[in-house]
């Protein structure tokens, strides 16, 4: 089964930086959405490459009219913030310093617990992929992705995504926009997708 996704054609080893997301964000603002398969997309995150779920017509430094969407990911970090007298400890850049959230501690969810519950929600993944940052098994950062079966409008899509971050309280509740850039893997791709597809 094919569907269409916007994805980008430059692959990242490491997590791109904010210099990079700029960039990665006007190529695929420039080029539109792809038709493409569960094999490829697979190996398009296996090589380190971006994709948005929602799909635009092509326009140059702006994204253009939305057409749909059917390609949906929820975000696992597993991480809370450091906090020292009640205050949240920052980098040199000013970014918040983040630790790895322990097995039962509130917020923390393993990609099998995860992969669990989607079954039991009689949901089907695409894949499950282990992004950039991990650092596994100490520190699973992770992405599961779905194929909804029909290209939806954004008012549904906003619905779709609200309803997975609702089942899904310990995903990532920032990942609400339509465009918004999911990186590549530079490891572990779990191609659930075969399963269903050997299944039926």
């Amino acid at each position: 089964m094919s569907f269409r996704v916007t994805l980008d054609s430059v692959s990242y080893s490491s997590k791109p930086t904010g210099q990079d997301a700029t960039a990665i964000t006007r190529r695929l603002q420039a080029a539109g959405s792809t038709e493409c398969d569960a094999a490829t997309f697979c190996e398009h995150v296996k090589r380190g490459r971006t994709w948005v779920g929602g799909c635009y017509e092509p326009k140059r430094g702006a994204w253009g009219k939305f057409v749909g969407q059917q390609i949906f990911a929820l975000d696992f970090d597993n991480a809370a913030t450091v906090t020292v007298n009640g205050r949240p400890v920052k980098d040199e850049t000013g970014h918040e310093v983040k630790r790895a959230l322990r097995p039962g501690e509130a917020g923390h969810l393993d990609p099998v617990d995860a992969l669990d519950r989607c079954e039991q929600l009689q949901l089907e993944p695409m894949c499950l992929y282990f992004t950039m940052s991990a650092k596994c098994p100490d520190w699973p950062k992770y992405r599961v992705v779905f194929d909804m079966g029909d290209a939806l409008d954004q008012e549904t899509a906003q619905g779709v995504i609200q309803s997975l971050l609702t089942a899904f309280p310990e995903a990532d509740q920032a990942c609400k926009n339509t465009n918004r850039l999911f990186f590549g893997s530079n490891g572990e791709v779990w191609e659930c997708w075969r399963l269903w597809d050997d299944a039926g």
